[in-house]
């Protein structure tokens, strides 16, 4: 059951606030700023980045725009959906639901294929050692035994896990980048388990050799082990279509249909996530989304079982990346801040969501110590002060080289993001659940300040996907508009949504970010 709320007693409730003639043109102006601000530095050549890193244009710009134009014509079957989800027959917003899934789902399918010489790219990308390759090439060193431990030989994969935290006082210059060095193993395992799956099932092995690029004219361990990244790429690149799932989910504990779907898109496709994917960080989003749903939705319906859900994913995902430890300290305290007045939601707060998460977060990692005697929170913590240790040596300085990754922050965050925030600036007061949105908005910048000046600023749009559906939320909570459907409501959704995709779109064709390790370490694209 969907908790549903009344809009803030404000004068902004009124359905003047949010009439089309007037709101229509923020849509434009604000979610345009970005793709002209991108545009204008296009056209200029305005390096993005910092000294040793710099962001480069695409030189493929008109080829990736024509790619795109399959896009928007699904674009507009999304549109037709999101129209008619709102509508009062169950039956039908049922049949709207499943077709606006398959239309998305083709949506972000496609955005895998669109890039020129999608497969020598991502084929690229997983073999180099500053990319996913880095955990790619450190599986195979796993599976042919060729790691050591203060020289001890890892033969086991129990082993590893065991030794991980041994294992990351090799130099960047051993790895070859800081990758593997700044993670917890979790990507390096799924890799792992990608290599097992083709050798346990030799015909899917075959199939992918069969669409490699010149395929049967490379030696055969290596067509195997390209196969095996284009595996791993598509699985990347289906966990972040996935994440739509439980961000709409996330977003349905508050709002109605259409405002959260435009919600979840936005969350999950924009241009951080688009430039970046199929990558560890945006395919990371299912399990963000997963972690930022159980807890909520065990707060909102008052569900013990989602708060141990909360807790299994917080350490689960913790495993593939420690950015779920920031994401739970946000919610957390965005949660626990909100209660905090109140006895009733403090009792919520603690029995539905604190102790239950708790006790899912102990039973990982118990499990894990009594099946391989893997200390987890050992992991954890060996691989925060390796981070630290590392981005100590390549954090941005002086003060003026932190600022530009703020920057590129909000040309990456997508036009949504600077809609709602133009429209949450006008809502004052607010309800209960305007409120919570305020003070998730308050948790996570405060995070995201310390991160960025403290942590990492030298990758911001990368590292900083996670936080963007927070933002989102929290600022939605405070914007009546959207928790007011309405025929005028859906229709300004419905061009926001088409904003947001198609700058999304002309962002990616503007900056292949992707493409920048390739041109600046070999002096060409991938053609």
């Amino acid at each position: 059951m969907v908790v549903s709320q009344q809009a803030a007693p404000t004068d902004e409730t009124s359905p003047q606030w949010w009439r089309w003639p007037r709101f229509a043109p923020s849509v434009v102006v604000a979610g345009g700023l970005p793709l002209i601000a991108v545009l204008l530095l296009y056209l200029l050549d305005v390096p993005l980045g910092r000294p040793g890193f710099v962001y480069l244009y695409s030189e493929l710009a008109p080829i990736y725009l024509l790619r795109g134009v399959p896009i928007l014509v699904l674009l507009a079957g999304l549109v037709v959906a999101l129209q008619r989800i709102g509508c009062a027959d169950e039956r039908r917003v049922r049949r709207a639901l499943a077709a606006g899934a398959v239309v998305y789902f083709l949506i972000a399918l496609w955005t895998y294929f669109e890039p020129p010489g999608y497969r020598g790219r991502y084929l690229f990308e997983l073999e180099s050692p500053s990319h996913e390759g880095a955990f790619v090439l450190e599986a195979r060193l796993l599976r042919g035994g060729m790691l050591k431990a203060r020289d001890e030989p890892v033969a086991s994969l129990s082993e590893y896990l065991r030794h991980f935290p041994l294992l990351l006082c090799r130099t960047p210059e051993q790895m070859r980048g800081t990758r593997v060095l700044s993670n917890p193993p979790g990507m390096t395992l799924l890799a792992r388990d990608v290599s097992e799956l083709f050798a346990a099932y030799p015909p899917l092995a075959r199939a992918f050799e069969r669409v490699l690029p010149g395929a049967g004219s490379a030696d055969p361990g290596i067509e195997r082990w390209f196969a095996e990244d284009l595996f791993l790429a598509g699985g990347l690149h289906l966990l972040w279509i996935v994440s739509i799932f439980p961000a709409y989910g996330l977003a349905r504990l508050w709002l109605p249909r259409v405002p959260a779907a435009v919600l979840a898109i936005a969350s999950v496709f924009n241009p951080a996530t688009v430039n970046f994917t199929p990558g560890k960080d945006p395919a990371q989003l299912a399990s963000v989304m997963l972690l930022t749903y159980a807890w909520f939705a065990a707060h909102v319906r008052r569900r013990w079982d989602l708060g141990l859900l909360s807790g299994i994913v917080l350490i689960c995902g913790s495993i593939l990346s420690l950015v779920h430890i920031w994401i739970a300290v946000v919610v957390g305290a965005a949660t626990l801040w909100d209660a905090a007045r109140n006895p009733q939601r403090r009792r919520n707060v603690l029995f539905n969501c604190v102790l239950p998460a708790t006790i899912g977060a102990v039973l990982v990692v118990t499990l894990a110590w009594l099946a391989v005697g893997w200390n987890l929170p050992a992991t954890f913590e060996a691989v925060r002060r390796r981070y630290l240790e590392i981005q100590g040596q390549i954090i941005a300085r002086p003060l003026a080289w932190n600022l530009v990754g703020a920057g590129l922050f909000l040309l990456f965050a997508g036009p949504a993001l600077w809609v709602v925030s133009y429209w949450a600036r006008r809502a004052r007061g607010g309800d209960d659940v305007g409120r919570l949105g305020k003070r998730l908005v308050i948790c996570t910048a405060t995070v995201l300040l310390y991160t960025y000046f403290f942590a990492n600023n030298s990758e911001t749009p990368r590292l900083w996907i996670p936080f963007i559906p927070l933002l989102l939320l929290g600022l939605a909570l405070r914007v009546p508009l959207f928790r007011s459907p309405g025929p005028q409501t859906a229709r300004l959704l419905a061009a926001l949504l088409i904003v947001q995709v198609t700058v999304t779109l002309a962002h990616r064709a503007l900056l292949d970010v992707r493409e920048t390790e390739m041109r600046l370490t070999t002096g060409r694209g991938y053609f």
